[in-house]
């Protein structure tokens, strides 16, 4: 954007210009011209949605979660490992790659709060085993309290949320099963461990998703909204089909055929006789 100082106001598009008036004064700007995308950029563009549309449908289903833990770019973030999931599939061509194609795996680990890290506030990692035609357990095992209780001083108890989803990304719908808060004192010197079982449900030709919250109530049993005492993750995704967990295979890349240069052969020189030595 420029401002004009001609004599003469212009007013409109002339050329490749635009020219127009504003708070008294007379501009002129470049038209924006129309771009075609190529064939790529198209089915780039249809995966990325895809993707963000995943990103959604897993957002709403952890709505208590998010709204407590997650920062304001947990979806953008999200959305970016859904990206990464869809273009790790190798056995499809591009623009035709699912979200149930790629590698699931990706989106363990994903924290919902940017600013603090799930393993800074609970150390002690779940053990989670999926059997898609009876329950989910989750374990979590013995662990000393002192050093969460040292990190937080205002924290008088930890609040563990868990959270699992049966997401059908296709058809953009999600089946939620949620646990119970659990709360541990932090006044505890440790806590003994403990095991849930949350039913499978229907969940074939889903992806499950396995997610675990924390955070941290102040003396009066108030929660803290300070966002260094909250965080979250997910902590398993996985494909259930037919009864049975999907695992991703990575198809190694079909070999180049090496086609080999025929050598060509010239016009072969002739040698003179090497020279008589008695003959001058």
């Amino acid at each position: 954007m420029a401002i004009e100082k001609s004599v003469i106001s212009l007013s409109g598009k002339l050329d490749n210009q635009v020219h127009y008036r504003r708070n008294g004064k007379n501009f002129v700007r470049a038209y924006a011209s129309h771009h075609t995308l190529s064939a790529n950029s198209k089915k780039s563009g249809m995966e990325f949605g895809r993707a963000g549309s995943a990103a959604s449908l897993v957002r709403t289903a952890l709505g208590y979660m998010v709204d407590r833990m997650a920062d304001n770019g947990f979806y953008n973030r999200l959305s970016a490992h859904f990206y990464q999931v869809i273009r790790s599939c190798n056995s499809k061509q591009a623009g035709e790659r699912e979200v149930m194609d790629g590698n699931l795996a990706l989106l363990k680990a994903v924290e919902l709060n940017r600013y603090t890290q799930s393993q800074k506030i609970f150390s002690a990692e779940p053990v989670v085993v999926i059997d898609p035609g009876a329950d989910i357990s989750i374990t979590i095992p013995r662990f000393i309290v002192k050093g969460i209780a040292k990190a937080f001083p205002r924290a008088a108890t930890l609040v563990v949320q868990l959270c699992c989803c049966a997401c059908d990304f296709a058809n953009k719908k999600g089946l939620v099963a949620k646990a119970d808060d659990l709360q541990i004192s932090l006044h505890r010197p440790y806590f003994p461990g403990g095991r849930l079982r949350l039913p499978a449900g229907a969940v074939d030709d889903k992806v499950l998703l396995v997610a675990i919250g924390f955070y941290c109530l102040d003396t009066k049993s108030q929660p803290i909204g300070d966002r260094n005492y909250q965080a979250g993750k997910i902590l398993e995704a996985v494909l259930v089909r037919e009864g049975r967990i999907v695992p991703f295979v990575q198809q190694e890349p079909t070999p180049k055929k090496v086609v080999k240069q025929k050598e060509k052969k010239g016009i072969a020189w002739e040698i003179d006789p090497e020279p008589d030595d008695q003959l001058h």
